[in-house]
């Protein structure tokens, strides 16, 4: 889950978060209204992650790969005077893929992220902010691919604002068939915010692990372990 208890709410900000996901693409919009005397605006829009394949089944003791998880979502970011903007936007919230239902059954891909200046039309001159791909689902143990970074040619207000575009994650591939624990998901570096998840293990007749995050020694990012001010 993502943590937004790091948004200001002094300085007169007003922050706005929208999280009701949409699940038909370009046709459920959520309102946004300019708050009066509002001078900077600052989007930040996910892509949803794309769902889990489904592990492979069979008879006791035969060799079955586990499913492979989906790639996250893309994020774009705006930063952009508020007079550059209409009184009202409208946003679509990508809605994340379903987890593959059957055995070996490829997950669902999710919804981009969009804020449009109309709810008429999803097309690029209509749009302020594309979040950029969402994550692909898995095809049984088969990783999901990332979501496609997004581009400034996208977005009709490229030119009077500052953007900021970041790709996805990768899913992982599912452990083997010949049993095998699942492939752990690994902690971005590139200074994306969505992760993709692990996968599940393989199996023969014995039981294997699902996968589970490969942490990084030292760092801030998976232990909160900075340094200490002197």
């Amino acid at each position: 889950m993502l943590d937004l208890g790091h948004l200001p709410t002094s300085q007169a900000a007003d922050v706005q978060v929208f999280n009701v996901p949409t699940t038909v693409t370009n046709l459920e919009w959520h309102t946004w209204s300019k708050p009066r005397g509002a001078s900077m605006l600052n989007i930040f829009a996910i892509a949803g992650g794309g769902g889990g394949g489904g592990g492979a089944s069979g008879a006791a003791s035969s060799a079955r790969a586990g499913g492979g998880s989906g790639g996250s979502g893309a994020i774009g970011k705006l930063l952009i005077p508020a007079a550059y903007l209409p009184d009202c936007l409208y946003v679509q919230v990508g809605f994340g893929g379903a987890g593959g239902a059957t055995a070996g059954g490829t997950g669902g891909t999710g919804v981009k992220s969009l804020v449009a200046v109309s709810p008429a039309s999803a097309s690029v001159t209509n749009i302020v902010l594309d979040s950029g791909t969402s994550g692909g689902g898995a095809a049984g143990a088969t990783l999901g691919a990332a979501g496609a970074v997004g581009a400034a040619t996208n977005n009709i207000f490229a030119g009077l604002g500052t953007f900021n575009f970041l790709a996805g994650q990768a899913g992982q591939t599912g452990g083997s068939s010949a049993g095998a624990v699942g492939v752990n998901a690994v902690i971005a570096t590139t200074g994306i915010l969505t992760q993709a998840g692990g996968s599940g293990a393989g199996t023969t007749s014995a039981d294997f692990a699902g996968s589970g995050v490969t942490m990084i020694a030292s760092s801030y990012l998976s232990s909160y372990a900075a340094v200490a001010c002197a």
